[in-house]
């Protein structure tokens, strides 16, 4: 399952931003400015539960892709039942995983 290409670049956009806010979040003049450290956290803590489901689906994604490539270079029967198997797998936390960002 993919997301389109407009969404992943949303997405990337906001993993970019959840960083440089845990930067922020990270100086002594940040923590020293009460309002400023609230405000900050609560932009971080909305995306969090996005970032976090996103790179999940990025792993899985890497994972998806590695395993078709090994069961591209496999012959033997055995080892291809498996890859097959570990794929079903991944698929389908995939999909969860997918359902996750839709959600959010």
């Amino acid at each position: 399952m993919q997301i389109t290409e407009s969404i992943k670049i949303k997405l990337d956009l906001m993993v970019k931003q959840h960083q440089a806010l845990s930067d922020q979040l990270s100086q002594a003049d940040t923590v020293a400015d009460i309002a400023r450290y609230q405000s900050l956290s609560k932009e971080f803590s909305q995306l969090d539960t996005v970032v976090v489901a996103y790179q999940a689906y990025q792993a899985y994604l890497n994972k998806i892709q590695e395993a078709e490539a090994l069961l591209a270079e496999t012959d033997a029967p055995d080892m291809q039942a498996f890859i097959e198997e570990e794929l079903a797998a991944d698929q389908a936390d995939l999909s969860e995983e997918f359902m996750c960002i839709a959600a959010a």
